[in-house]
């Protein structure tokens, strides 16, 4: 139910009456009822003894409106400082979008890069050899061309350091990039093994003799001395004639080299003979001239004739060279 406040003395009372209770002041025309919720009941002002016009009912709807407006006021001021954050916020928004697209747009195609390709990758780690570990100390051959490898390790196991092996003696041992060894000669000689600045070495020892027998050099002595024999010479030029001065024949045929072999005319006013080649000097009417070719020990003849006719040789009976000195 509704009541109303009394101006004079500040009583509240029911709407229903026609005065109040307390000071008999009637209630005035335009006077309203206090209704609704407790809470806004306990809002409306409740006036002391005095009335609503004495000094202490007016400063207290002093205070209370200066309380509102205060209020209001602080209201205001959370409003402004929302509306000035959320300008700023669209603000900052706008920019980007501006400098996007000044960037993504505008901007030459060589100034904006694709961020994967500016990504600079680190390089690869390098790790260094600090120490080498091989199998086997020393290694001993048993016969030419026997191989062995030669396993190393390192420390740390993943070095990035190249390994190198090195012969000492190639004579004696050869040795892969890989580290397979193989014996060649009869010796010793050490493998070099090199990983960055540290150095290893591995003794190799050939405990084997070459096989050279003398049975081998006799039969190779054997071959050589039947095709000296047999390549001389050539067989068809063992006997034959040369009809005018200044002819020439190529007797030899071997595989020997014919300045390496000793040749002799037994006549050389007849004919001559030089590596192998004889040449028609004067008339030995029919009569043989020996040509001998002498090698280690090895012997071969063969027999030359001329005979020289005055219409061929140009040469007379005597000796005498023909007018026209041809032959």
């Amino acid at each position: 139910m509704s009541k109303i406040i009394c101006d004079v003395c500040g009583t509240s009372y029911p709407e229903t009456a026609e005065q109040c209770p307390i000071c008999g002041c009637v209630r005035p025309a335009d006077a309203h009822g206090v209704s609704g919720s407790t809470e806004e009941k306990e809002q409306a002002y409740t006036y002391v003894k005095g009335g609503r016009f004495s000094k202490a009912n007016v400063r207290k709807r002093t205070g209370a409106a200066q309380a509102v407006a205060r209020e209001s006021g602080e209201d205001k001021e959370k409003s402004g400082k929302g509306l000035v954050i959320t300008a700023a916020i669209l603000l900052l928004a706008i920019i980007a979008v501006v400098v996007y697209i000044a960037i993504r747009f505008l901007m030459p195609p060589s100034v904006v890069k694709n961020p994967a390709e500016t990504t600079t990758t680190a390089g690869p780690v390098e790790i260094l050899c600090e120490d080498l570990y091989l199998d086997v100390q020393r290694i001993v051959f048993s016969e030419a061309n026997e191989s062995r490898m030669l396993y190393v390790t390192t420390w740390p196991s993943n070095v990035t350091e190249e390994i190198t092996y090195e012969s000492s003696d190639e004579s004696i041992i050869t040795v892969s990039k890989n580290g397979k060894i193989t014996a060649v000669a009869p010796g010793e000689a050490w493998v070099t093994v090199t990983c960055g600045d540290v150095s290893v070495n591995c003794d190799v020892e050939c405990a084997f003799e070459l096989e050279t027998t003398a049975d081998t050099t006799e039969e190779t002595t054997e071959e050589t001395t039947e095709a000296i024999e047999v390549d001389l010479i050539m067989d068809h030029y063992k006997d034959f004639t040369m009809f005018y001065k200044g002819e020439s024949y190529i007797i030899y045929a071997g595989s020997i080299p014919a300045s390496s072999i000793t040749w002799t005319s037994s006549n050389p006013s007849i004919c001559t003979v030089e590596n192998g080649k004889v040449v028609a000097v004067g008339n030995s009417r029919g009569e043989p001239v020996t040509i001998t070719a002498e090698y280690n020990g090895q012997k071969e003849t063969c027999i030359v004739r001329t005979s020289f006719s005055n219409s061929s040789s140009g040469v007379s009976g005597n000796g005498g060279v023909s007018p026209d000195g041809g032959g």
